[in-house]
């Protein structure tokens, strides 16, 4: 990435603006751009423009921008750190900011999120609403994030590797697997229509239809040709979240780690009531032939903005008789 990519990183990953982070991470030199590090003034036309072409006008947040809202908050912030500063607002910045305000016409919403492995963006299609629909699915998660960044640091273990991950929601950990991980099978599974549509709009616009990637519809708890195959690594993200679909979502777990002796279950999961959460890893217990361990310190390199101020807990579960090790 290029001097001022760490803003284009945010942007077109709608980071909240109260959480963006526009000083580079080394010491600038005095009397240089704290943004760009470069000798012009900060906030000076030269500098606007230069924002701009790495967020409103960047070919990625062209094809496929991030909200209008969004786009809205953005540039209203800009025009007031340039007034801070004493500097004249640019045209192009007063013309983008005045055309969020009389564009409110309905649009398709993207998020585009950089996986510097790959040096590719994963850009997925999500809701404004954490609930559309009548369902959750349509928006990515804290611990899909987490999941990808925990999986990004294991890539060697997942090359080659058949994934099958539940409750995929709209794609982003796959999606961002699939960029960054070589000869890779993977089936993404949901229950939802609606989540099944965009998912699978998400992966054309990613470009990563083949044969090595499917989209399944799965319900939990009923007998389903999908779990019959044999996966290597079972993923799930955010999965545990109401205790009337455990037995269900444990049904399915033994299913797929019965059938392969050497599958690993992968699960992170935010943990918003712990005697929920303590539910799930009772049932696991009560399975035969399996056993778990909960990941603590883990240590895995930050790879996306999201914040990050959450109870968050990774766990490994795989039959007693599996060899496999990801260590």
């Amino acid at each position: 990435m290029d001097g001022v990519c760490h803003i284009s990183t945010q942007f077109l990953s709608c980071v909240p603006i109260k959480s963006f982070v526009w000083r580079k991470k080394y010491m600038v030199k005095d009397g240089r751009c704290e943004i760009h590090d470069i000798d012009h003034l900060q906030w000076s036309e030269d500098c606007q423009m230069k924002v701009l072409n790495k967020t409103c006008f960047h070919e990625i947040g062209k094809r496929f921008p991030p909200s209008k809202k969004y786009q809205q908050y953005f540039l209203k912030f800009l025009i007031s750190k340039v007034e801070e500063n004493n500097q004249p607002c640019c045209d192009q910045l007063c013309e983008l900011y005045v055309a969020t305000l009389q564009d409110q016409t309905c649009q398709q919403v993207y998020k585009s999120y950089y996986v510097p492995s790959a040096n590719a963006y994963a850009t997925l299609e999500e809701s404004l609403s954490f609930i559309s629909n009548g369902t959750t699915g349509l928006v990515t998660w804290t611990a899909a994030l987490l999941l990808a960044e925990w999986c990004l640091s294991k890539q060697d273990f997942l090359r080659g590797k058949k994934i099958i991950e539940l409750g995929s929601g709209i794609g982003f950990t796959g999606i961002v697997l699939l960029k960054a991980v070589e000869q890779l099978s993977y089936t993404f599974t949901d229950v939802h229509p609606n989540v099944l549509s965009v998912l699978k709009s998400n992966v054309a616009i990613n470009s990563l239809e083949n044969e090595n990637v499917a989209i399944k519809q799965l319900k939990w708890g009923e007998q389903s040709t999908i779990l019959e195959q044999p996966y290597d690594i079972v993923l799930a993200a955010d999965v545990v979240f109401d205790p009337s679909i455990i037995p269900d979502l444990l049904h399915t777990i033994s299913m797929l780690l019965c059938r392969n002796k050497d599958a690993i279950l992968v699960l992170v999961s935010v943990v918003r009531a712990e005697k929920t959460f303590q539910c799930f890893l009772d049932g696991l217990d009560n399975i035969k032939g399996l056993v778990y361990e909960e990941l603590v310190n883990e240590q895995t390199p930050e790879v996306f903005y999201f914040d990050r101020n959450c109870q968050w807990k990774i766990l490994v579960a795989k039959s007693k008789q599996c060899l496999t090790s990801f260590k």
